[in-house]
């Protein structure tokens, strides 16, 4: 008989009886806590998402676990802290099977493409496998209205975060180059995650969007179904009885 254990933030229900752990991974993602926005949309805070995980991974009566992600991505730092906890889950030989809801793409991709098994909805909106970054320099619009700034800093490329002034050459260089790593380590993880060559997936990645029926003709994904049929499969995996 299988029981089912929800898993998120404030979740603090266990149980000693063979179990499914469900973890929702939901919001644009972002490093420390999870939280909600200005505007009351969800934020998925890679501390959070971690510690549910490493929750699950070390709970002797979690059999399986599914991860429900409907997520549009964000920072590349916080992706790889829950796809490296979803890696530790699995080194534990508990099947990790990922659900996507109605976007799973970029960051959302990211955290998925490491599961034993996905599944997605034919309606999916996925992959976008890829990396930007940029920033608005707002020194002008301070000067227009009497805003003075002075900006004190040591290094060369001190100021590649700044709000204020434009990326110098060499500073755009560098935000180049580390871009560019960021895409490799993407892409090869997700090959290996896909078992796949990284020159196919790459045929596919470059922020290229997929709908999930899509995603499942050119491997990106592996079934299409909904949550409970992620959770039908993971009881499958987990040695459930019918």
């Amino acid at each position: 008989m299988m029981n089912l254990m929800a898993g998120g933030e404030g979740s603090k229900r266990s149980s000693s009886k063979p179990k499914i752990a469900v973890v929702y991974a939901q919001g644009a993602i972002t490093t420390g806590p999870s939280t909600s926005d200005l505007f009351g949309s969800s934020v998925l805070g890679s501390d959070t998402i971690v510690k549910a995980l490493e929750k699950v991974k070390d709970d002797a009566s979690v059999k399986a676990v599914v991860l429900r992600v409907d997520s549009p991505g964000g920072s590349a730092l916080a992706s790889d802290l829950m796809w490296r906890a979803v890696e530790q889950i699995k080194e534990t030989n508990k099947p990790v099977i990922v659900s996507m809801g109605d976007v799973a793409a970029s960051g959302g991709y990211y955290i998925s493409m490491g599961a034993d098994r996905i599944f997605a909805e034919p309606t999916t909106i996925t992959g976008s496998i890829g990396v930007i970054g940029g920033k608005v320099a707002l020194k002008g619009l301070y000067e227009k209205v009497g805003v003075t700034t002075t900006v004190i800093s040591r290094g060369k490329h001190t100021g590649v975060n700044s709000s204020l002034d434009l990326f110098s050459p060499s500073e755009r260089e560098a935000m180049k180059k580390s871009l560019d790593e960021v895409y490799e380590q993407f892409t090869r993880k997700a090959a290996e995650g896909r078992g796949m060559s990284q020159d196919r997936l790459k045929e596919l990645a470059g922020g290229r969007v997929y709908t999930g029926s899509m995603a499942l003709e050119n491997g990106l994904v592996d079934e299409l179904g909904s949550l409970q049929d992620a959770i039908a499969y993971a009881e499958k995996q987990g040695g459930f009885k019918p």
